[in-house]
């Protein structure tokens, strides 16, 4: 999360960074794993699909209609990842 002043361009950047690289990835792969994989691509693309599928729908909780600064709260309270961002010193808001 950034800041209120920078969040619209710095979610644009990393955005645009993220998908570039991403997809200079597959261009620089995708040829050779075409003539090795053959047919067998569309399964590993649709694997990675079904796999990320399953992580938004199991591990990441909805946050339509919570503000902003609740945000923080939601991730303490879902089951996961209460655990891994432990218990506060007793103050939620950060700020």
């Amino acid at each position: 999360m950034f800041q209120l002043e920078i969040r619209s361009a710095a979610q644009g950047i990393t955005t645009v960074a993220i998908s570039f690289i991403f997809t200079f990835l597959i261009a620089q792969t995708l040829l050779t794993m075409l003539c090795h994989f053959k047919a067998g691509i569309f399964f590993f693309f649709g694997g990675w699909i079904a796999l990320m599928t399953a992580f938004v729908h199991l591990l990441l909780p909805q946050m339509k209609n919570v503000p902003l600064e609740k945000i923080h709260l939601l991730w303490k309270e879902y089951c996961f990842w209460s655990r891994i961002i432990g218990v506060s010193s007793g103050k939620d808001n950060p700020s």
